[in-house]
């Protein structure tokens, strides 16, 4: 009896081994760490578009199918076009790395600081989140304080416009070789770009340009593109803020459209009168030569 139990035993602890081993199996997914990750440009600011992440995740657990990774995105940060925010690997053995790139834009309206962006990996029925560094630096901010221009009233087909756009640095950071573009589209044309060279925190400085208004040009508002770029300390990239000027085209005045009538219709008078006094002149003279001879 004994002998018969002890067979009986064995078969059922290797089919209990058996049945424990393969949920331990199968407990032990991939298992995914972030190895290395990285941007560039190598100094980010708001406003900077097309920045390309470099992001390369180990696989430290068992073989996985079907891994898909996506950036969950916060507020201020945008894939710079459709898909350029997640990827499809496929099968990811034990041990492996991937390396995946991402796209993304930042808002000019995101303050500086240190951020972590979401990394979501999902594989068979599992995932798990990974964070992606980056630190947004501070840059030079630039507001308009207000426009003027010389005449005050711009009008159709007028020359010689002076515009003086007052800018101000209100960020925390030094601007230097500074430089400003209105770009005015076609109903104006002249000198649009002026240089400022060094604009520091708090400090207004004016820029001029000179047009001409195209005679063609309806009167109305218009909407035009202002664009600061400069460099600053830290960084050998160009920075640019555009910024919104509008200019106001009036009709061309009345007395100004009627002025080579009046001119006409005066000529016209100017003759009337000297060929009246013309015509008087000759008659006295006849008179006079008519009394003459009798």
């Amino acid at each position: 009896m004994r002998q018969k139990i002890i067979p009986l035993f064995i078969s059922l602890l290797i089919v209990l081994t058996t049945f424990i081993t393969i949920p331990l199996a199968q407990a032990n997914p991939g298992h995914f760490i972030l190895k290395e990750s990285s941007y560039t440009p190598e100094k980010v600011f708001p406003g900077d578009t097309n920045v390309k992440l470099k992001v390369v995740i180990l696989n430290s657990g068992s073989d996985v199918q079907d891994v898909f990774v996506r950036l969950s995105l916060p507020t201020g940060f945008n894939p710079t076009y459709a898909g350029s925010d997640r990827a499809s690997v496929g099968d990811v053995d034990a041990d492996e790395s991937v390396t995946l790139y991402f796209y993304i834009d930042i808002d000019e309206q995101v303050k500086p600081g240190y951020f972590k962006l979401p990394l979501q990996v999902k594989y068979d029925n599992s995932g798990e989140w990974l964070s992606v560094p980056i630190a947004v630096s501070e840059k030079a901010i630039f507001e308009v304080i207000s426009v003027e221009t010389e005449p005050k009233e711009i009008h159709v087909g007028d020359t010689g416009v002076i515009v003086r756009v007052n800018v101000k640095n209100t960020g925390q950071v030094t601007a230097e070789s500074v430089q400003v573009e209105l770009l005015v589209g076609s109903a104006f044309s002249g000198s649009i770009i002026d240089s400022l060279g060094i604009i520091n925190p708090g400090e207004t400085r004016q820029a001029t340009f000179t047009i001409d208004v195209d005679k063609s040009a309806s009167p109305g508002q218009y909407p035009t593109q202002l664009t600061i770029s400069w460099t600053q300390q830290g960084t050998d990239q160009v920075l640019t803020q555009n910024l919104s000027v509008t200019l106001t085209v009036l009709p061309v005045p009345l007395y100004i459209t009627m002025l080579p009538l009046l001119v006409v219709i005066a000529m016209i008078i100017l003759g009337v009168i000297w060929l009246q006094k013309r015509g008087k002149l000759v008659f006295l003279r006849r008179t006079r030569a008519q009394k003459s001879a009798n």
